[in-house]
């Protein structure tokens, strides 16, 4: 029998591929290369060196990120612009944000010897919130597709786990009705938000948990939450969130949940090297919780554009 293939190397091929990816959307590359040019061509525009541009374009043509066309130009490929394109809806730049964060898995052996997680700076919050902000425009087409009064109705929304304050933005842009308070407990997250938010009389952006929180909401945003603090405070939030809705308001979790493919498995040990909790759940964990908590009409939705099994998991306050 013929002995397998040592697997190291697809593995750091593929890693290759990707740095190289990241280094192109981050460089604003591709927009360049809507019209094909010369390796000179971009260098003198981009004010970059020759000599290490080249080799990034031979990467990118050989993974077929990149069309080579005669007269030594390179273009970004058709197949390519849906991605790699940043004012496109599916663009995936921020997404990689896990490419520039890859110190911490140095952090790993340590893990496993002692718990906890990799510490954290600013500038590593800074990069997650924003790997999670990319999954915003669908997220709302999506909200606003299935609950219309999100676009129409004068509402209050409370977004638990702000973030840098994408939903709040988005929401707020999409029906000037519409009144939003955003929370979180990390403060280097918060300040983000807050500059993010300006001064928008409608938007309200306060470092502190669910449980501090004293008023009523029409509609509670848990987005990409869940798989950050794992089961038990997953199920606790869930409790605090009904006790803080209006009768028949809307309770959504946004989550990257776990399917029978590899997304899952891989994502879960990304989290777990941030957050100590970290648990990355099926649509029908979530459900459970949602139901076992005391909520009506449960129900999980796909969201169309979404990376990695996104989706709504949706459940009402009862009315009395």
């Amino acid at each position: 029998m013929a002995e397998a293939a040592n697997p190291l190397h697809r593995y750091r091929l593929n890693v290759l591929e990707a740095w190289a990816v990241a280094i192109a959307l981050e460089s604003g590359l591709y927009e360049r290369l809507s019209t094909p040019k010369t390796a000179a061509q971009l260098a003198s525009e981009l004010g970059y060196d020759l000599s290490a541009l080249e080799p990034l374009l031979e990467v990118l043509a050989v993974t077929e990120n990149l069309e080579r066309r005669g007269n030594e130009q390179y273009a970004i490929p058709g197949s390519r612009e849906r991605y790699f394109l940043r004012q496109s809806p599916h663009y995936i730049g921020d997404t990689l944000a896990f490419l520039r964060t890859n110190h911490l898995f140095a952090h790993y052996p340590e893990i496993l010897r002692k718990g906890g997680a990799a510490p954290l700076t600013a500038s590593d919050w800074e990069r997650i919130t924003r790997g999670s902000g990319s999954h915003v425009q669908p997220a709302v087409a999506a909200l606003a597709k299935r609950y219309p009064a999100f676009e129409r109705d004068e509402m209050s929304v409370l977004d638990v786990g702000c973030g840098r304050g994408d939903y709040l933005v988005a929401l707020t842009s999409l029906n000037p009705k519409l009144r939003a308070m955003g929370i979180d407990p990390t403060p280097p997250v918060i300040e983000e938000a807050r500059k993010r938010v300006g001064g928008d009389p409608r938007i309200r952006v306060e470092c502190k948990q669910l449980a501090e929180v004293d008023e009523q909401f029409d509609a509670i945003l848990v987005n990409h939450v869940f798989h950050v603090i794992g089961r038990e405070a997953s199920r606790k939030l869930t409790e605090d969130a009904l006790r803080r809705l209006r009768p028949g308001g809307l309770y959504l979790v946004q989550e990257l949940v776990r399917r029978d493919d590899q997304q899952g498995p891989l994502f879960a040990l990304l989290m777990r090297l941030y957050f100590e909790h970290a648990a990355v759940f099926r649509a029908d964990e979530i459900e459970a919780i949602a139901q076992q908590a005391g909520y009506a009409d449960v129900a999980t939705h796909a969201i169309e554009g979404a990376s990695i099994n996104g989706v709504y998991v949706a459940a009402r306050r009862p009315s009395p």
